[in-house]
């Protein structure tokens, strides 16, 4: 399920800005390199370019600024609100500053655990809308406010996790100076930022884990009932996470796996990996939160014609931020979607006629149905990379 906030798209735009307005000559070729670099998680390598790019002396201003906010935006990525700040206090008043200073000044989060691997259990819930099944979420265990409650866990809740306001005050989630609008595929909530204290994940303690709060009626309806979500921040400090699907658990592995990455992260926080249809290579956003793997509104525009003539015309509902949303889909059939090592064929594919509120280049969406239809898979959004066996 697609949660951001709209507090930190400054940086997106930023972001965007200076990927398509840039034209410095013989940098254009560092300024790529950079950008790369972000895309991959490699933050380290990709500010390292940055600031040589800012030792070119006939830099204009525009482009120095446009450099500076872009190591912010890294910093913004994981969680270094800080560095964020510090880059953009250079170039905008406290005054219009003040949501991401509040962030800037708690304390950073962080992940305490023992030197050997840690096994938690999982369990799968079904969906259901009207009687009819609509697919599973995937829920697991954790302590907050020494009270053991079950968490769906998704990365596509973007930087942070999310609970909704009676979970957050009942379970000793801080509010923070923070407020904003949280965006889903069907719309968008009202919402505050809160920090819990500790949240424990088996023998995991993660210290300063922010949540997005939101109205109760935003997250509970007649296709999910959620109270609270693993969002990705938990992911991030976590590592590696090893899928037995066979077992029912998830490994967090102690010394962690340096595979090739084949993820790559949008200035929202979302995640992407490519998918091969019929030959066709296409970008898919990595949400483990959605309950299916689908193919969007980019996809219907790009294969309209088509669809039109040959598929089946349906409705779907889609539940998330914003409430219920039924929309007109065209269903394909046992569609082969190869990616990240393995091939889930799909029985029932839904194309989206519809763009959604915070839809951008891609697709479609993998879902938690391709990582629950192999035994095995590896997750690590720190490093990068997703695989399947």
């Amino acid at each position: 399920m697609r949660i951001f906030i709209s507090l930190i798209l400054l940086s997106f735009y930023i972001s965007i800005y200076a990927e398509n307005k840039v034209n410095i000559g013989d940098l254009d070729s560092l300024w790529t390199a950079a950008v790369e670099h972000g895309k991959h998680g490699r933050f380290d390598e990709s500010n390292a370019i940055y600031r040589v790019i800012l030792t070119e002396q006939d830099l204009s201003e525009e482009l120095r600024r446009a450099a500076i906010l872009s190591i912010g935006n890294n910093a913004n990525l994981v969680g270094d609100y800080k560095t964020f700040y510090d880059c953009l206090s250079q170039y905008y008043d406290a005054e219009d500053l003040v949501q991401i200073k509040a962030l800037a000044d708690l304390p950073k989060d962080t992940l305490i655990r023992c030197e050997r691997d840690i096994a938690v259990a999982y369990r799968i819930d079904s969906i259901y809308y009207d009687g009819q099944f609509k697919g599973c979420e995937i829920r697991m265990p954790a302590t907050i406010d020494g009270k053991e409650e079950i968490f769906v866990l998704d990365n596509g809740c973007a930087r942070f996790s999310a609970a909704t306001e009676t979970f957050a005050l009942s379970h000793g989630i801080r509010p923070i100076d923070v407020r904003g609008r949280a965006i889903g595929v069907t719309g968008e909530a009202s919402m505050w930022l809160g920090i819990a204290d500790s949240l424990s994940i088996g023998e995991m303690l993660f210290r300063n884990i922010v949540f997005i709060v939101m109205p109760d009626e935003y997250l509970v309806n007649s296709v999910m009932n959620i109270q609270a979500i693993l969002g990705a921040n938990i992911f991030r400090l976590a590592g590696e996470m090893n899928f037995d699907n066979k077992l029912g658990i998830i490994v967090f592995p102690f010394v962690q796996q340096n595979l090739e990455s084949n993820i790559t992260i949008r200035d929202d926080g979302t995640y992407f990996t490519k998918v091969e249809i019929d030959g066709d290579v296409l970008q898919f956003q990595l949400d483990l939160g959605a309950a299916n793997t689908n193919l969007c509104y980019n996809y219907f525009e790009k294969h309209k014609d088509f669809l039109e003539a040959t598929a089946q015309a349906d409705t779907s509902i889609s539940g998330g931020v914003g409430g219920l949303s039924k929309i007109m889909v065209y269903r394909l059939f046992d569609i082969p979607f190869k990616a990240c090592g393995g091939i889930y064929i799909k029985k029932n594919v839904a194309v989206s006629t519809q763009k959604e509120t915070n839809g951008g280049d891609e697709d479609g969406n993998l879902g938690n149905d391709f990582l629950l239809s192999f035994d095995k898979a590896v997750l690590n959004l720190r490093k990068m990379f997703f695989y399947v066996k």
